[in-house]
C-alpha cells in the first residue's frame, strides 16, 4: 500500500551551506573506472532484468537477471559515466546514481527518500518518466505494477464474476485534503508506464497498463469530470497541501475537489494521448484510439481556452470553485503545457518562456507564494514558493525541446548549483537554497538531474521503435565535448559524444559511419545489439 504523508514532521533546520568552489569530495561514492567490472545479460526481455548498475558506499551490488532471449552477454564496466570537461555536472551525475540506489526500498521497489520510506504513484511515475525507466526498468516496473488499487464503482464489464480485479493506479492521498476524488492526478502512472515500455519494449507488461490506465481514465471521467467546462476537477498534482493554496482552503477538501489544476488536467490530457498510444501499439480497433484522441484534443482545447492566463502571459495554477483563474502559476503544469503540446502557439509558448520567471536556484513550484501564516512544520510551507527539483527538471526537458538553450541552462546550472551546495538532491529548497535535513536524497530530485543529462544536454527522446536524438548543448556551460558512456538502452550499450555547442545537428556517426539524416532527427534503431558508439557535431547557430 502506498502510506499517506503526514504534513506535521517539525523540520530540523537547513543544514549549513558549502561556499567552495570545487565539488565536495566524493566519499562513498564510486568512481568511474572501478577495477570492478560487472557482466550484465542483455536479452530483447531486458525490461524483465534488473538493471541497478552500481552499490553504495556498503558495497551493495546488484547484478542483472532475468528472462533472456538471446543470451547475449555485454560487459559494463559499472554504471553510466558522464565526463563533460566540467566536474560539478559530472559529481552531480555520480551523486545522483548513488541516492538513487539508496532509494531502492523492500521488494525491490523505490521510496520517495529520506523522510518518506514508502511507495508513491506520483514520485515513481515522474522519476521513471524523468530517467528510472531506462536505468532502473525492473524497479520501476515492480514499482508501478504496486500501486494501483481497485475500483470499487467499476463497470460490470471491468468488474463481472470471473474476471480479474478492476485495477486503478493508485490515488496518493494527503492529511490536509483527503484521497480520491479531491486529489484526482493518480493517472499519472500511465506516463510512467509508457515511458517504461518505451525503453524496454514488453509488450505484456504494456497489457496489464492499458488496461490500468482505461480504467483510470473512467474512473476519473465519472467521478471528477466538470461536464461544462470540460475540465477535471481535483487538487494540483503533488501541491497537495495546506502550503499550495489560499489560506481558505485549509484543511477544505470540499472545497479544493471544486477547483480545476493545471497540472492535473495536463496529466488526463497525457493520459488520454498515451492510452492511445498503447491501444495502437496492442492492435486494438481504430475506433477506441480515435475516441482517446478524440478525447484528448477536447481537452486540450477546454484547457487552452479557460486556463490561460492573458494578463499574465502563462497559464493559470489553479480555477477556483467560482470558476475564477487565481494569478498563480505552477511550475509542473506550466512544464506539461509545453512538453506536451498542449500549446502550440509560437506566441503563447514564447509568452510561457518570457513570464515564468527562474529564480537563482531555478524555477518555483508556484509563484507568486500565498500571503500564508507562518509556521514551522513543512507541510504548511514546502509548497508555497519552494524549489522542487522534479520541477525544474521537467521544466528543462521542456525549454529543451523548444530549443530555449537560455532557460535550459539556467535550469541545469542551477540544479547543479543545488546539488553541489547542499550535497544531495532534497526534496524541495528555499529560494536562498537552503532544505530541511529531513528532507535529502529524494528520488524524484535525483531523477530530474539526470532528465536534464539525458533528456536536454544529450537530447534523448524515446518512441517504441528508436532512440532519437536533438541535443542541446550551452557552450558557456560546456566549451568541450561531452561524453555519456555506458548508458543501457534495450538490448545495447551505447557510448554518446557530443562535439560544438547549440541545436542543430551537423554530423551524425553511428559506429564511425556517417548516417544520412534530413529535417528528420538523427535516430538509432531499438532493434540493435550489442556496443554501439554514436558520435554527434553540433554546428554554431543561434541557439548558442
Amino acid at each position: 500500500m502506498v502510506g499517506v504523508r503526514s504534513p506535521y514532521a517539525s523540520p530540523r533546520g537547513p543544514p549549513p551551506t558549502s561556499t567552495a568552489s570545487t565539488p565536495p569530495a566524493l566519499g562513498g561514492l564510486r568512481r568511474p573506472h572501478s577495477a570492478n567490472k560487472h557482466v550484465y545479460v542483455i536479452g530483447t526481455t531486458l525490461i524483465a532484468s534488473t538493471a541497478i548498475y552500481f552499490g553504495s558506499g556498503g558495497g551493495r551490488t546488484r547484478a542483472a537477471t532475468g528472462r533472456m532471449s538471446n543470451g547475449q552477454q555485454i560487459d559494463v564496466d559499472g554504471p553510466p559515466i558522464l565526463r563533460t570537461g566540467q566536474d560539478e555536472y559530472d559529481w552531480a551525475y555520480r551523486l545522483a546514481l548513488e541516492e538513487i540506489d539508496a532509494n531502492v526500498g523492500e521488494g525491490d521497489r523505490f521510496i520517495a527518500g529520506e523522510g518518506w520510506a514508502q511507495l508513491w504513484t506520483r514520485d515513481t511515475s515522474y522519476a521513471a518518466e524523468s530517467a528510472a525507466s531506462l536505468l532502473y526498468p525492473a524497479v520501476v516496473r515492480s514499482s508501478l505494477e504496486a500501486s494501483v488499487e481497485v475500483d470499487p464503482d467499476a463497470d460490470e464489464e471491468d468488474d463481472s464474476e470471473g474476471a480479474p480485479p478492476a485495477l486503478v493506479w493508485l490515488q496518493d492521498s494527503c492529511a490536509h485534503f483527503g484521497g480520491w476524488p479531491v486529489l484526482s492526478d493518480a493517472i499519472v502512472g500511465a506516463r510512467g508506464a509508457w515511458s517504461l515500455y518505451l525503453v524496454g519494449g514488453n509488450r505484456t507488461f504494456l497489457s496489464w497498463a492499458y488496461d490500468v490506465t482505461r480504467r483510470s481514465l473512467k474512473r476519473g471521467e465519472r467521478d471528477a469530470f466538470d461536464d461544462g467546462l470540460g475540465l477535471f476537477r481535483g487538487c494540483s498534482s503533488f501541491m497537495e497541501s495546506n502550503s499550495g493554496y489560499p489560506a481558505k482552503y485549509h484543511h477544505r477538501g470540499d472545497l479544493v475537489g471544486m477547483t480545476k489544476a493545471l497540472s492535473t488536467n495536463a496529466l488526463y490530457y497525457s493520459g488520454y494521448s498515451i492510452a492511445a498510444g498503447m491501444a495502437r501499439e496492442l492492435g486494438k480497433e481504430e475506433e477506441i484510439i480515435q475516441q482517446y484522441e478524440a478525447r484528448a484534443i477536447r481537452l486540450r482545447e477546454s484547457i487552452r481556452s479557460h486556463l490561460w492566463l492573458g494578463e499574465k502571459g502563462y497559464y493559470s495554477y489553479v480555477m477556483d470553485e467560482n470558476n475564477t483563474l487565481l494569478s498563480n502559476f505552477e511550475g509542473l503544469g506550466e512544464a506539461l503545457v509545453l512538453m506536451d503540446g498542449i500549446e502550440t502557439d509560437t506566441g503563447r509558448i514564447q509568452s510561457i518562456f518570457d513570464n515564468v520567471k527562474q529564480q537563482r536556484y531555478g524555477l518555483p513550484c508556484l509563484w507568486p507564494p500565498f500571503d500564508l501564516k507562518a509556521s514551522e512544520h513543512i507541510a504548511q510551507y514546502y509548497h508555497n514558493g519552494r524549489l522542487w527539483p522534479f520541477v525544474q527538471g521537467y521544466y528543462a526537458m521542456a525549454a529543451a525541446r523548444h530549443g530555449r538553450i537560455d532557460v535550459f541552462s539556467h535550469a541545469l546550472q542551477a540544479l547543479k548549483d543545488l546539488a553541489v551546495k547542499s550535497k544531495t538532491f532534497a526534496e524541495f529548497y528555499e529560494i536562498n537554497g537552503t532544505f530541511p535535513a529531513q528532507r535529502s536524497r529524494q528520488l524524484w530530485s535525483e531523477t530530474g538531474y539526470l532528465a536534464m543529462i539525458h533528456q536536454g544536454l544529450f537530447g534523448l527522446t524515446f518512441e517504441v521503435d528508436r532512440l532519437c536524438f536533438a541535443p542541446l548543448k550551452p557552450k558557456a556551460l560546456f566549451p568541450s565535448t561531452v561524453i555519456l558512456e555506458n548508458l543501457v538502452y534495450q538490448n545495447m550499450v551505447l557510448d554518446i559524444s557530443i562535439k560544438g555547442q547549440g541545436g542543430y545537428i551537423k554530423r551524425f556517426e553511428l559506429d564511425g559511419k556517417k548516417q544520412k539524416f534530413s529535417a528528420e532527427t538523427p535516430f538509432i534503431s531499438s532493434k540493435l545489439t550489442g556496443r554501439h558508439t554514436v558520435k554527434i557535431v553540433m554546428g554554431d547557430d543561434s541557439k548558442v
